[in-house]
């Protein structure tokens, strides 16, 4: 029998979730799995560095066995960029130009791999511009190491991206921390836009939601859980999932 093999990996530091989906010939969903992997060995940052990536995501690949899977990535954690830039044009190749010539995404003399989006119009007719980045040795070597492993990658996409479409309205701050990991994602939301996105090293709070919202305006003792949606909680109920696995079928 014909099967279409899909599989979502989150790398995200000492955490990584995946969800693998297997579909007939007629689109109906035969398997699901899902699964959680912690390493507090693994570097936050490991998926941004060459030698990172040939030294972990090899055996990743082969312990979950993706050889032949399509791949769908989702990057997080320090390694990301994400800036709002005033420029004064709203072409898309434009812009790209101007951020590579001036080198307005750069960190530390690293090369970064980026894309710019949803241009706003702004004062002195200049036009906002939203861009994610991320360093280009990484993406390089995640790939051959994808593809030296059989593995087929659709997509990459990085997690205030992400996060966006799965909140995509109101304003004010979203923050996702699992325990036991110790590092805590904070996104500036406004009406599903990333505005900012930044990593902070914070002991996990054991008593917590792993999603949590905060409005615009709000106190700082006013944070609240950021539910899943109905379709999410399906999946999370019918295979025994967790959140943060579970909304990767929406990736």
């Amino acid at each position: 029998m014909w099967w279409q093999q899909n599989a979502c990996l989150w790398l995200n530091g000492q955490s990584v979730h995946l969800l693998k989906t297997k579909r007939t010939w007629y689109g109906g969903v035969a398997f699901r799995q899902g699964h959680w992997d912690y390493e507090a060995k693994r570097d936050p940052d490991w998926m941004g560095r060459e030698t990172a990536v040939q030294a972990c995501l090899p055996g990743l690949l082969r312990r979950y066995g993706l050889a032949g899977w399509h791949l769908r990535l989702l990057l997080g954690g320090p390694g990301v960029l994400w800036k709002r830039l005033s420029l004064g044009t709203p072409d898309r190749q434009e812009a790209d130009a101007l951020i590579a010539g001036a080198g307005l995404v750069s960190e530390e003399g690293r090369a970064y791999a980026f894309e710019a989006a949803c241009p706003a119009k702004s004062d002195g007719g200049l036009y906002d511009w939203t861009v994610g980045a991320y360093p280009k040795e990484g993406v390089a070597a995640i790939c051959k190491a994808c593809h030296d492993a059989g593995a087929v990658i659709r997509s990459i996409d990085l997690l205030p991206a992400f996060l966006g479409r799965l909140w995509p309205s109101g304003t004010g701050t979203l923050v996702f921390q699992e325990m036991p990991d110790r590092q805590q994602h904070r996104i500036r939301l406004k009406d599903g836009l990333p505005l900012a996105y930044e990593v902070q090293a914070v002991v996990p709070p054991a008593d917590l939601p792993p999603f949590r919202w905060l409005p615009e305006g709000a106190g700082a003792e006013d944070w609240q859980p950021a539910r899943p949606s109905p379709a999410v909680r399906c999946l999370m109920e019918d295979c025994q999932l967790t959140q943060a696995t579970a909304m990767l079928a929406f990736l």
